[in-house]
């Protein structure tokens, strides 16, 4: 079983509900063995849920901005554009 390289509370999922590449059932499946991973479902399929992608993304940001800032461990480095304030 492959784990996540993030914490799972870091992960956002945003699969569409009628994607015939990468199929629900699917994403389901690996929310389950994924528990705690963020999922937000797009309506559509592979490419007409991400012509709704920008509808979803004032709740993505949402999600994403109230999540606790995540210190570097030691050994860890960050790209410049991804360093703390």
């Amino acid at each position: 079983l492959l784990e996540p390289a993030i914490e799972r509370e870091r992960m956002v999922l945003l699969p569409a509900t009628k994607d015939t590449c990468m199929r629900p059932d699917a994403v389901r499946a690996q929310v389950e063995r994924w528990d705690g991973v963020k999922v937000m479902w797009l309506d559509g399929g592979h490419i007409t849920g991400l012509l709704r992608l920008r509808g979803k993304l004032p709740e993505v940001r949402a999600y994403l901005d109230a999540l606790p800032v995540r210190r570097t461990r030691f050994g860890e480095t960050m790209p410049p554009n991804h360093a703390p304030a």
